[in-house]
């Protein structure tokens, strides 16, 4: 209990300070005259080298459940439904036993408290309606079938579990939706609409790079750019001999949840080896400038706290040269 609660202190204190560091950075903005200042600013000797990188976007296609799987999935929730609110069986063993959605399942379908706003439309509509303990009736969402209990709620925070039951995705399904990829791509190959276009028409909303024009995230650096180590293995075979502006044949892709789907990746760019240049590596540099201003600022912040707080020192760590220049900046 005594290294729980320590444990709880030290995250509330890190959650803190991550919090605050962020409110004295949230301002710091950088120009372009700024980052040109901070690049011709490095010795030409000192500037980093890259390695050969590529940019990526992509189109994340999700095969369409056909009818009698849509059907045998509704009918499956049904009956557990009724197991539960005719037959009085346990809501959490057979979420456990049965649910598609493996985070939850394994906890009884428990979702812990959660704010509104945080699940889909369909199934928040649903929650906020039910009473304490009652069992919702089956809901469909872009997910599958749902079935919701309440387990508590304060003001706008709900405890709710669930059990989610998905149809399940045949071969059949899969190669409709590796032709309905490969009519896609040949119409952006002939001109009749732009990648842009079909990411927004064909794209799954639910992946990251919808929203950013179908461009791909490095999850390692936060920007676009891709060494070729961190590209997933299947994507680095698929744009392998590609040229810029190639698109790759449809391939499939398993998402985090388990489920396939149908993938387009446009190569957007790729680089050589090179010294850093301001012109090709802008947004590097650019983020790079941002990142010491913020120090800067945070630095700043520090010693005008410093000349208004009171600091003691033990003579253990007198000699500490860092300390020393704390001490500095807080003389009276």
């Amino acid at each position: 209990s005594q290294i729980k609660d320590q444990l709880r202190n030290d995250m509330r204190n890190q959650l803190l300070a991550e919090r605050m560091q962020g409110q004295i950075t949230n301002k710091a903005t950088i120009t372009p005259s700024e980052v040109k200042a901070f690049f011709y600013a490095v010795p030409t000797d000192s500037l980093p080298y890259f390695n050969a990188e590529v940019e990526i976007r992509e189109l994340v296609y999700k095969p369409q459940v056909n009818a009698k799987e849509h059907e045998k999935a509704k009918a499956r929730a049904e009956e557990l439904r009724k197991r539960i609110t005719e037959n009085g069986e346990d809501f959490a063993e057979l979420a456990k036993k049965y649910s598609a959605d493996l985070g939850s399942g394994q906890s009884g379908g428990d979702l812990g408290f959660q704010k509104r706003g945080t699940f889909v439309p369909e199934f928040e509509a649903a929650v906020y309606k039910l009473e304490q303990d009652q069992v919702s009736q089956v809901i469909e969402t872009e997910f599958g079938f749902h079935i919701i209990q309440m387990l508590e709620r304060r003001g706008n925070l709900v405890h709710a579990r669930h059990i989610l039951i998905k149809p399940e995705i045949t071969d059949a399904d899969l190669d409709a939706a590796k032709a309905k990829l490969d009519s896609v791509r040949q119409s952006i190959m002939n001109g009749e609409m732009t990648f842009s276009m079909a990411v927004k028409r064909f794209g799954d909303k639910n992946t990251a790079s919808y929203n950013n024009d179908g461009r791909v995230a490095n999850p390692r650096t936060g920007n676009t750019f891709f060494e070729i180590a961190d590209l997933e293995t299947d994507v680095f075979f698929a744009i392998d001999g590609l040229n810029v502006g190639d698109i790759t044949e449809p391939f499939p892709y398993r998402m985090q949840d388990g489920s396939t789907v149908y993938r387009l990746v446009l190569l957007q760019s790729r680089s050589k080896p090179h010294k850093a240049d301001l012109k090709q590596d802008y947004g590097k540099i650019q983020t790079a400038a941002l990142e010491q201003k913020k120090s800067e600022f945070t630095e700043t912040w520090v010693l005008e706290k410093l000349r208004s707080t009171y600091l003691s020192v033990g003579p253990l760590f007198n000699a500490c040269p860092n300390l020393q220049q704390l001490l500095a900046h807080n003389r009276p």
